[in-house]
Formats: structure tokens, sequence, C-alpha cells
């Protein structure tokens, strides 16, 4: 009987071990963010994330638990040690893989990984895409001297115990008794509620939070998430109360003013959209970034109006077109393009200025299928699309598709034909992982880290951006048309921002073209990509009420913000301040301005009614 409980206990320990390991090859991994980490801080990312490496290591025995308790009455039998070999090996394989995968998503999302890969298993070319930057040969190494380290361990410490096994008649009672206190661990104690992320959540660093985390019961717990859908994480305070704070937010203050500002010398312009993938203002250079990423940009930036304080809504691409298409708030873990049932109740742009004569018209390089981007632009009602499959496979050169000049290129010919006034949205792929650059073209920057290729990867579609605007300039419709060039989201490179930080979220946003009258200027105010249509609209003298979460910048008096979202969590930009919320932590992560605690209520009720409007539809 001592024998059984030894193998038990051992094997429970033998996960707690491993999990342990695995924060340690964390922070090894991501050593840069650990070393701004104080000792006391490191030691809390494995004290304070015990309770969930405990919790994990039950689960993870109790079918072992189970077997020898049933077999109490019986001596070993090899069906038992083969059954426990390959249990064990099993789960040693599939919690390795999450646990390296998990090492560079970090580094790419900012956050431990969740259920969100999953929402894209039926384009596997574009996941494998998205992770063509990493040090594929590391982590698959890494995984394999882990399992093997891991299951040489099991074999030599616990599996040859198993031949020793005795029957026990009386024995089974014990074994189950110890199967049922697994349930203490499982539940993270005797408390009320069972043990959820916020046990781990300790310190108000980002990153030692999600140290602390245990990937697996991470992983697991958003899945269960997902099949509750409708629970609603974010209630702090009665819907009305929230509902008041947002249309604080949304009403103009009292201003002498009476007139609102008119940026464009016409009523019914062409309108081109160009959403640029990843343009963060960390590789702008009128907004403080990098010299040299994008001079074309840059050059382009002094003939139009620059919006110098614009934020992306959300931290993908999924999320970012919703906002910029449909004014929609991105969603803190969900993205509504993943629940068609509620997508298709999304207003859109594209529809709002079918009905006023334009002719519409999407350009895209990749697989519309692709984050469910197809279904989204069929919801849209758009005229003419292009995708993938409108290409040549010669023209198809990059791992995601044909490349941003070839997409450019075509679209530039078409719109030569297109009739007027038509409403043209491109977007970007070029300056997304793996940053792959079309045959021919040399890198700007060298170098083989993920930092150069991404800046190497915008500097080319700035510069085959720049020879569209140029050809663009010499076509007859050009006098009559807006170009606005704006990020679908920002980026951790270059200089690895934290994922609740501002500048993580700041993208550039760019009006010029022959229909704008103000040139060379800079808007300094705070503002969304939610925000985009209704100061559209309003110059166009259009209507807007069917965008309720989109507001005209441009009306005197409007109040400067921007909230934007990461997973669990909500950040709130003021011209004066800003904020970041984690949910799970209950805590503020960062703020900067004096005013920036004050904002904190307008930050959760904004958060609170955009997922209660998610919720309904």
């Amino acid at each position: 009987m001592a024998l059984r409980f030894f193998y038990l206990l051992g094997y429970f320990f033998f996960w707690l071990v491993f999990f342990l390991f695995s924060k340690a090859v964390f922070l090894i991994y991501h050593q840069a963010l650990a070393a701004e980490l104080t000792p006391t801080q490191i030691l809390g990312i494995f004290w304070h994330g015990l309770p969930l490496d405990l919790s994990t290591s039950a689960y993870l025995s109790l079918i072992p638990f189970l077997l020898l308790s049933l077999s109490a009455h019986r001596p070993y039998t090899p069906w038992l040690a083969r059954a426990l070999m390959a249990y064990t090996t099993l789960a040693l394989f599939v919690v390795t893989v999450l646990c390296t995968s998990d090492l560079e998503l970090f580094s790419i999302w900012g956050f431990r990984m969740d259920a969100s890969p999953f929402n894209y298993v039926n384009t596997p070319k574009e996941m494998m895409a998205s992770v063509g930057s990493s040090p594929l040969l590391l982590l698959i190494l890494l995984n394999v001297l882990i399992n093997v380290f891991f299951s040489m361990l099991y074999r030599h410490q616990l599996h040859g115990l198993l031949p020793r096994l005795q029957a026990h008649k009386h024995g089974r009672l014990p074994l189950v008794l110890a199967t049922f206190g697994l349930l203490l661990p499982m539940r993270g104690g005797l408390q009320r509620e069972p043990i959820d992320q916020s046990r781990a959540f300790f310190s108000n660093n980002h990153f030692a939070n999600q140290a602390a985390l245990n990937l697996p019961w991470n992983v697991v717990q958003a899945l269960t998430e997902q099949l509750d859908a409708d629970k609603h994480p974010y209630l702090y305070q009665a819907p009305a109360q929230a509902d008041s704070l947002v249309a604080q937010l949304y009403s103009p203050l009292p201003t002498a003013a009476d007139t609102s500002f008119v940026l464009l010398n016409q009523q019914r312009p062409n309108v081109i959209l160009i959403i640029w993938e990843s343009l963060t203002a960390k590789v702008s250079e009128p907004l403080g970034g990098l010299q040299e990423v994008t001079p074309r940009f840059t050059e382009l930036s002094r003939q139009g109006l620059l919006f110098s304080r614009m934020y992306a809504s959300g931290d993908r691409s999924d999320k970012g077109l919703v906002a910029i298409l449909s004014g929609y708030p991105a969603q803190p873990i969900p993205t509504i393009t993943n629940h068609p049932e509620k997508a298709h109740k999304l207003p859109h742009l594209s529809q709002r200025l079918s009905r006023e004569g334009y002719h519409t018209s999407f350009y895209y390089g990749g697989d519309l299928a692709f984050a469910n981007l197809r279904n989204y632009l069929r919801f849209g009602q758009w005229q003419h699309v292009t995708g993938i499959t409108n290409f040549t496979k010669e023209e198809r050169s990059g791992k995601w598709g044909a490349p941003d000049g070839t997409v450019l290129a075509r679209m530039a010919h078409e719109l030569q034909q297109a009739p007027t006034p038509f409403f043209s949205t491109v977007f970007t792929l070029s300056s997304h992982e793996p940053f792959d650059l079309p045959p021919g073209v040399a890198p700007r920057f060298g170098g083989k880290s993920a930092e150069s290729k991404f800046l190497s990867a915008h500097y080319y579609t700035d510069s085959v951006l720049g020879a569209f605007v140029d050809q663009a300039r010499r076509q007859p419709w050009w006098d009559n048309t807006l170009l606005i060039i704006l990020a679908d989201h920002g980026h951790t490179d270059p200089g690895l921002s934290q994922v609740y930080e501002p500048k993580k979220f700041h993208i550039p946003m760019l009006w010029l073209g022959g229909a704008l009258k103000e040139k060379g200027t800079i808007w300094p105010h705070a503002l969304s990509q939610t925000d985009l249509i209704a100061s559209l609209l309003g110059q166009l003298q259009l209507e807007s009420e069917e965008f309720p979460w989109s507001r005209d910048v441009f009306i005197p008096g409007s109040r400067p913000f921007a909230p934007y979202f990461f997973k669990d969590g909500v950040g709130f930009v003021t011209d004066s301040s800003w904020l970041s919320w984690d949910n799970i932590g209950g805590k503020l992560i960062g703020q900067q301005g004096a005013a920036s605690e004050a904002e904190l209520p307008y930050a959760r009720s904004y958060l609170q009614t955009s997922f209660a409007d998610f919720l309904k539809k």
C-alpha cells in the first residue's frame, strides 16, 4: 500500500516540478523583460503561481490516481504500466507543445496563450505564415529536450515502481479517499469560489503576472469560457450608470464655436482607404518614431492632415477592420467576426456610402477565409472584392499571398475605369509576420531578427504605397479624391512594447488628396479607429446615427478620448493622460498624467457597456 501512495505522490510532484521548470524556461526565454523584475517579483512569480500549478498537477494526476485506486485489490499487471506510460507520454507531449508554442506567441501577442489560436484552425496556411518569423528550430529543439528529459525522469523515478505493486484486499478505500483529496488543489482550497487566474496576479507589472500563470490551465479555462459565451465578466456598476458615463463621453462639451471644421472642398469626393498592416507610430518619423523606415509616409504627411494621437481599438487585424469599417469597438477576448450571428448585425461604411451612389471595392492579396473576413465583407455588400484567388500563382509570391506592390498595382489599374464616386479599400499584408519580401527585393535593414524583418517589410510597403500615390496623382480623378491611410493595429516591435501600453496601440492616420482643403497640418487630439466613420461622414455631410460607437472628432466641443482593448483589459487615452486596467488582477497596471485615475470610471464603463452590446447582438 505504501508503494502505491509513494508512486501517486511522486506522480503529482512530477507535474509540479514540470510546471516550475516551465516557468523558469519562460523567464529565460524572455530575459529582456525578466531583467526588469526585482528579485521579490521573480520569487512572487513562483509563489503566487503555485496554486495554479498545484491545480493543474492535480487534474493531470486524476487518471493515474483512479487507475491505482480501482486496481488496489489486484497485483501488478502489465496493462496498468502500459496504460500509465501511454497516458503520461501523451499528456507530456501535449503540455510541452503548448508551453513551447506559448514562448513565441507571447512575444507576438503580449499575453499567454489562450483559445485565440483555435479561432484560425480553418486557415492553417495563414497560421503557419504568422509564425514564419519565429525561431522554429529553437522551439522544436526545446520541445524535444524537455520531452526527453521529463520522459526519462518519469521512467527512472516512477515507472520502475509499478512492477513491485502488491494486491491489498482493503486498500481501495484509502486510495479512493486520496483521489478525492485531489479536489482540494484542483479548486485551489476550501474557499467558496474555485481558483481562477486572479490568484496568480500579484503585481502591477504585467509581465510578472503573465509569467505566474500556468499555461495549460489558462488554455483550458479560455476554452471553457468560450462555451459560456453569454457571460459578462466586466460588470463594475449598474448598467444605467455605466451607460450614463459613456453617454457623457459622446456628448460635446459647451463651446463658443458654432460651426464644425470643414476639411473638404467638395461634398462627394472619391474615397480611397488604405489599411496598412501593423503600421505603428513607432516607425513613423513625424510621430516621434524611427527615421527612414517609412520615408514616403513622412513626405506625404507634410502634404495632408496628420492625426498625431490616433489609437487602434484592438490588437488583431480582425478587430481593427471591424473598428475601421463598422465603427465598432474591439472586444478584450472574442472577436465579433468569429460570431457570424452577431457580425451580420453590424453597420458598414460600404453600405452607407453605397446608398449615396458610391461604387465600392475591396482589395486584399491574401485568403479572404482568414478570420472570417469573407463573411464580414459579404455582410458589407461590397460590389467588387479582390482576394488571393484573383491573382496568378506567379503573383502570389509571398507566404500570405500577393505582396503589396502587386495588389496596389491591380487596384490602381482598376480604379482608372471605376465608376465615380468610388469608395475603394485595400488591406495590405506584406508587413504581417513572417515579413517576407517579394523576390528580388533586398531587405532595407538587413539582419535576421524579427524586428529587422519587421522594419524592412514596412520600408517595402512604404515604397510601393508611395508609388501608388504618385500614380494616383496623375489620374483625372485625383482632384476629386480623399485618400486615407491608417493601420489595422499597432505592434510590439520595435522596442517590445508591453501589451497594455498605449504606444503599442498608437498608430498614424493621414488624410490627403485633391479633395482635401487642409494640407500640411496636424490634428493633435486623441481619437480611436472607431471615430473614422462618423468623422468622414460628417465631412461628406451625411448622417452617422447607425454608427453609435463612432464620434465625429471635428464637431466643436467633441471630447478627445480613445479606448483600446487588450486581453482581459482596457486602456483609455485622453489628450493629457492614459491608464490601463487589468480586469483579472482588478488593478491599474499603468497610468500617466494627473487625471489618469479620474478617467478610470469612464474606461471601465466603456468596457462594460461595449461588451454588453456585443453580448446582445
